[in-house]
C-alpha cells in the first residue's frame, strides 16, 4: 500500500513518531494504517482534537494523575469522537494494540 513517494514519506514520519513504541505494536499500527487507507486521513483531519487530548493528558499528569489513568479519563471524555476516528479499523487489531 505504501507505494507512492507520499505514502513512503508518511510511513517514515509515523515510524519516527513511534520510535519509543515496542516493535510489535509499531508494526501493528503501520499494518492498521496500510490496511485502512482512510484511517490516516481521519487522523490528519482530527489532528486538532488529538493535540488537544494530548495537552489535557499532559496537564492531568502534571497534576499528579498517573499516565494510564489520565489517558483513560481523557479518552472517555472524547469517546464519541474517538469512536468515529476508529470506526473502520478492525476491532481485533485495536484490541491487540491495547494489549487485550
Amino acid at each position: 500500500m505504501f507505494q507512492s513517494v507520499k505514502d513512503w514519506a508518511t510511513k517514515k514520519i509515523i515510524e519516527r513518531q513511534l520510535k519509543d513504541v515496542p516493535e510489535e505494536k509499531r508494526e501493528m499500527i503501520l499494518d492498521m494504517i496500510e490496511k485502512n487507507p482512510g484511517f490516516m486521513q481521519k487522523l490528519q483531519a482530527n489532528q486538532e482534537l488529538l493535540t488537544k487530548m494530548n495537552k489535557e493528558i499532559e496537564a492531568e499528569i502534571a497534576r499528579g494523575t498517573g499516565k494510564v489513568k489520565a489517558s483513560i479519563e481523557i479518552g472517555k471524555k472524547y469517546q464519541k469522537q474517538l469512536a468515529e476516528i476508529f470506526a473502520d479499523v478492525d476491532p481485533k487489531l485495536l484490541q491487540a494494540l491495547m494489549g487485550k
